[in-house]
């Protein structure tokens, strides 16, 4: 079955996927007050997000980030494969006490991949951001490149703002932030679920400068930023 339009004539459809029988109930009573939405489908694992999907094609998912069985990098691209328009919001009901062990796992992508890879800049304060997000911009590269090979080594990421993630264009935000062009580009967005990712943040950290170099000796940017330089 395949995902025809997000917003046909009728109720929205949506799927609230969470563990909690209880916040289940209280979202389906929030969402059936709006007279043009219906909950359409349940899910209370990872594993049963995409079969009900595939059964009843919702408009929006609301989404548990600590659903268990939940790889959300691996749900959401086999989700759009089937419903290529449906709306995803997440929600992350962690403690204090979760939120402040993201924090030095958040800190460590922004310390140590700027220390491991030349022309790497953080987009952003270091301290006044959400302690799960950690976002980058990579010189003479683009964001697009930098994806394809990350997924190929089983990371997942997006690059540009939340707005534009699914956009050929350099983000709106980063300009007006002060970066030009070519480096907004190059913009990558982490994201981290659990304060048990230190492995993952292992694996980012030894995937990607290869990555970076790869994709920079393919690129005129660099090879002329190189000459300039008298390397």
């Amino acid at each position: 079955m395949t995902h025809q339009s997000c917003r046909e004539d009728g109720a929205l459809r949506i799927l609230v996927a969470d563990s909690r029988p209880d916040v289940r109930s209280a979202l389906k009573l929030l969402v059936e007050q709006d007279a043009g939405m219906v909950v359409s489908s349940e899910a209370r694992r990872g594993g049963d997000v995409l079969e009900q999907v595939k059964a009843t094609c919702p408009d929006v998912i609301i989404l548990d980030c600590d659903l268990p069985g939940l790889q959300a990098g691996d749900l959401l691209r086999a989700v759009r494969t089937v419903c290529p328009c449906v709306w995803v919001v997440a929600l992350c009901s962690r403690s204090e006490a979760r939120r402040a062990a993201l924090v030095p796992l958040r800190d460590r992508l922004l310390d140590d991949l700027p220390r491991l890879i030349e022309r790497v800049l953080v987009t952003g304060s270091r301290t006044d951001r959400l302690p799960h997000h950690a976002s980058v911009c990579v010189e003479f590269v683009e964001g697009e490149g930098m994806l394809l090979f990350l997924d190929m080594s089983g990371i997942a990421a997006s690059s540009g703002s939340a707005c534009t993630s699914k956009a050929l264009k350099a983000s709106h935000v980063l300009l007006a932030m002060g970066f030009d062009h070519a480096t907004a580009q190059g913009s990558l967005v982490f994201s981290l679920v659990h304060p048990s990712a230190g492995e993952d943040v292992d694996a980012l950290l030894e995937a990607f400068p290869p990555i970076v170099d790869r994709l920079r000796k393919m690129s005129p940017l660099y090879t002329a930023f190189l000459k300039e330089r008298g390397s």
